[in-house]
C-alpha cells in the first residue's frame, strides 16, 4: 500500500461542487494528486466525498491532467513538456510553490540547508 493523502476542502459540501474547489488550482496540490496512491478528499462537513480512483475522470477533467497519471502511470512515462503543462495552469501565491511542484515531478531531491 503506497502513501494515502487526506485533504480538508474548506469549500466544497458534496461531491456535487468538487469541481469548483480552489484546491484543485492551487500548485503545490498538484503533487498531492499526482504521487499518492490514495487520495480522500473531505467535504466541509468532514464526510469522505470519494477516493482519488472513483474520481479519476473527473479529477482529470478539471485539472486537465491525463486520468493514467492518476491511477499511477509512472511520471517517467510523460515527457518534460507535458509535465510542465500540468504545473503553468496552477495558481499560487508565491512563485516558488511552482518550482517545488516541479521539482517534486521531475523527481529531483533538493536538499535543505
Amino acid at each position: 500500500m503506497g502513501p494515502e493523502c487526506y485533504v480538508y476542502l474548506s469549500d466544497v459540501a458534496s461531491e456535487v461542487g468538487l469541481a469548483s474547489s480552489r484546491w484543485f488550482t492551487r500548485s503545490w496540490t498538484l503533487l498531492e494528486l499526482i504521487v499518492p496512491k490514495d487520495v480522500r478528499p473531505y467535504s466541509i462537513t468532514w464526510d469522505l466525498v470519494h477516493t482519488k480512483a472513483n474520481l479519476s475522470d473527473l479529477i482529470s477533467s478539471i485539472i486537465n491532467i491525463d486520468k493514467h497519471i492518476l491511477t499511477g502511470k509512472d511520471l517517467e512515462s510523460f515527457s518534460v513538456v507535458r509535465k510542465i503543462s500540468w504545473a503553468s495552469r496552477r495558481k499560487r501565491c508565491r512563485i516558488e510553490n511552482i518550482a517545488y511542484c516541479l521539482l517534486g515531478i521531475f523527481n529531483v531531491n533538493l536538499p535543505l540547508i
